[in-house]
């Protein structure tokens, strides 16, 4: 991927300054110039001399050709534009986990795909705002796994680096559109980092909300996760799945053959879930358009793209 010679300077007047910033820590993952405030939003030091910065190369609101990153990540374009590239997409219910994401993690920690799990944890009581947890076993993460994606607001991101340096060499990541959609940039870029580390990257689908840089995002269906999982949408007591990997088809199979959740429905009915996440699209991309009529800001979209998304 091409390094786009801009640096922090650059990333907080085009994010941070104009309320696009979602506090994922992507732009600090790797570099120990970024750090966070009690809310989650990234400081940067004064001191930094880069002029391609790996924070701004990293972050999910600038620079995001989605051709471009649906090719690099799964070797082809998307057919569905709503929902992104996908092998399969299923309804799952619980068998003998406590739950679909715990299920799923126990399974790669016991299949040895995973020898971490970063997931959050409350960092504040008086702003909704997590830090990452780094989790050894399935017995450690079971304390951290959230019921709903709100949960994840934060800066989960510097959680990978810090595994990695640690001396992780197998890890997992859980996260929302946000947090998964910046890890990913940053895996694909040509910065040297520890990012080719994550083995296993589980989204959780979202609706945004909770801090002023979510109305910007266009992503519901966490599209560039292995495997993303909502229950929004689906039936009452199931949870839908989208797999869209080897890596996420290996993770759900686990979890399967390990008696953890069983397969609900081979063809739910995703009217709610492509309701939602056209909705949110929709909504959101007319904000980035209005506030600049000439261009999407960070985010790269065909004519054909952009005109499916404005139909009523």
């Amino acid at each position: 991927m091409i390094k786009i010679e801009k640096s922090s300077p650059d990333l907080e007047t085009e994010v941070i300054f104009t309320d696009k910033c979602a506090h994922c820590g992507a732009c600090g993952a790797f570099c120990h110039h970024v750090s966070y405030d009690e809310s989650g939003a990234p400081q940067f030091d004064m001191e930094c001399q880069e002029t391609i910065g790996l924070c701004y190369n990293s972050c999910p609101r600038t620079d995001l050709p989605l051709d471009l990153y649906d090719e690099k990540l799964f070797g082809q374009k998307r057919v569905d534009i709503g929902l992104g590239v996908y092998k399969d997409i299923v309804s799952v219910k619980l068998k003998n986990a406590d739950s679909v994401l715990l299920g799923l993690i126990e399974a790669a920690f016991s299949k040895g795909t995973i020898d971490t799990m970063i997931l959050p944890k409350s960092a504040s009581e008086k702003t909704r705002n997590n830090i990452p947890i780094i989790a050894k076993s399935a017995q450690e993460a079971k304390s951290y796994i959230p019921d709903k994606s709100l949960m994840l607001t934060g800066p989960l991101c510097p959680g990978v680096g810090e595994a990695y340096e640690n001396g992780a060499c197998k890890i997992g990541f859980l996260g929302n559109p946000c947090h998964i959609t910046g890890l990913t940039k940053v895996m694909l870029s040509a910065f040297r980092t520890g990012a080719d580390m994550v083995a296993l990257k589980i989204g959780f689908m979202c609706a945004s909300g909770g801090l002023t840089g979510c109305k910007f995002c266009v992503d519901f269906a966490a599209e560039h996760a292995d495997i993303s999982i909502g229950t929004m949408g689906a039936a009452s007591g199931e949870t839908i799945v989208i797999i869209r990997n080897k890596a996420g088809e290996d993770a759900l199979n686990a979890a399967i053959d390990a008696g953890l959740i069983e397969i609900a429905n081979k063809n739910p009915d995703l009217a709610k879930l492509k309701d939602l996440t056209n909705r949110k699209k929709r909504k959101n991309l007319l904000t980035l358009l209005g506030t600049d009529l000439a261009k999407i800001h960070y985010l790269g979209l065909g004519a054909d793209q952009l005109k499916y998304f404005m139909i009523e």
